[in-house]
């Protein structure tokens, strides 16, 4: 509908190169509005500097947000994307109105959006307060341990596809199998999984389930949805 009255608003005619290319700049309004709410989540969760670029990391240095816009840019997916992060503001906030209107309204464009209420679930009975697992206690044992769990899959799925890998890599260097067979890349993958698996196991820290949780009125709205 927005690119429908796009065209009639502006007075374009209407092309294949003419609808992917507004779809390209909605995609691109899409994720400025996906980053505008990463910084209010930041601010209201008040995160440490590198909790902030390990986030903006995972979230918007990737294939799907850099190239899948101008690549594919003919589909809902991105909003989907958007959608759940600033469900995700409203939800921390509290704001149940905004919550709910922007819930319905993405299920239509992208109902599997309703699986934001999976938040709802997890929110309710899993604590990180309190007396739980201690993680952090053990930090460097998990990571250690997690960390070469990491590379043994690495080593096992590049020697099960490395024929597939190469053959592809011929017509398509940038494949994206291809970061197995750099040398850099490789490390840096490495790497940047090593400070991932560490941060996240200090963010479990002291988790616990609260069974209790599990038997609410908000547990079982949550699963209705679903």
């Amino acid at each position: 509908g927005v690119v429908y009255y796009t065209h009639r608003f502006f007075g374009i005619n209407q092309s294949f190169q003419s609808i992917q290319l507004v779809y390209m700049v909605l995609n691109l309004i899409t994720i400025g509005i996906s980053l505008l709410y990463y910084y209010k989540i930041v601010k209201v969760k008040n995160y440490k500097n590198e909790t902030i670029i390990l986030g903006f990391c995972f979230l918007f240095i990737n294939f799907f947000v850099l190239k899948y816009p101008s690549f594919y840019p003919i589909l809902m997916d991105l909003f989907g994307f958007t959608s759940g992060i600033v469900l995700y503001y409203y939800y921390i906030v509290k704001n149940r109105i905004m919550f709910a209107t922007v819930l319905i309204i993405a299920m239509f464009v992208f109902p599997t959006t309703s699986l934001i209420a999976i938040s709802l679930i997890i929110s309710n009975f899993i604590v990180f307060k309190g007396k739980g697992i201690s993680f952090e206690k053990h930090s460097n044992k998990y990571t250690i341990v997690l960390f070469l769990i990491w590379i043994a899959f690495q080593m096992y799925y590049l020697n099960k596809n490395y024929d597939l890998f190469t053959q592809v890599n011929v017509k398509d260097y940038a494949v994206q199998s291809s970061p197995f067979l750099i040398p850099l890349t490789f490390l840096l993958l490495n790497i940047f999984m090593f400070l991932t698996i560490r941060h996240f196991i200090s963010l479990f820290n002291n988790f616990s389930v609260n069974l209790k949780g599990l038997f609410t009125l908000k547990t079982f709205f949550s699963v209705s949805i679903l």
